[in-house]
């Protein structure tokens, strides 16, 4: 069975340019596939922001970065074997990123508007690549919490 991670942090708000990234859960590994089984996120600002799910094939240069270790894992066994990293914005230089979007939504220009995907089956992340959560339109996003669950 696979091993199965969590991981959460808070962006701060992102650029006024479209596809610019507020959050994503980059896969270090040089070899080994990761699964992103759900992506969360609510606002922690009152700013409304039209939002895509689209991959990434560089990483930037985040303005945070959350990096898992073995209290990551839901049964705190192992630290992930990917290496994996949650980038978070604003990004300095934007990762790369390759359309077209997996999904979209909108989250309102209310303190505490959310979103949640669960994704069965999983949305695999090759090694070197990541999934980003993005802007659709050139407007800046709002300060975020996300969290992503994975598994390897």
């Amino acid at each position: 069975m696979p091993q199965r991670y969590s991981v959460a942090g808070r962006n701060a708000a992102t650029g006024a340019a479209a596809d610019q990234p507020g959050a994503v859960l980059w896969n270090a590994s040089s070899a080994k596939t990761i699964y992103c089984r759900e992506i969360s996120g609510f606002t922690s600002s009152a700013v409304a922001w039209a939002l895509q799910l689209i991959r990434t094939s560089t990483r930037g240069t985040a303005g945070s970065t959350v990096t898992p270790d073995i209290d990551n894992d839901r049964d705190r066994l192992l630290a992930p074997p990917s290496t994996v990293v949650l980038d978070l914005g604003l990004f300095s230089s934007a990762p790369t990123v390759q359309g077209p979007a997996m999904a979209r939504t909108h989250v309102g220009a209310v303190i505490g508007a959310a979103f949640g995907w669960v994704f069965n089956p999983p949305i695999a992340i090759p090694a070197g690549t990541g999934l980003a959560i993005a802007n659709v339109p050139a407007t800046a996003s709002p300060t975020m919490d996300f969290t992503f669950v994975w598994e390897e």
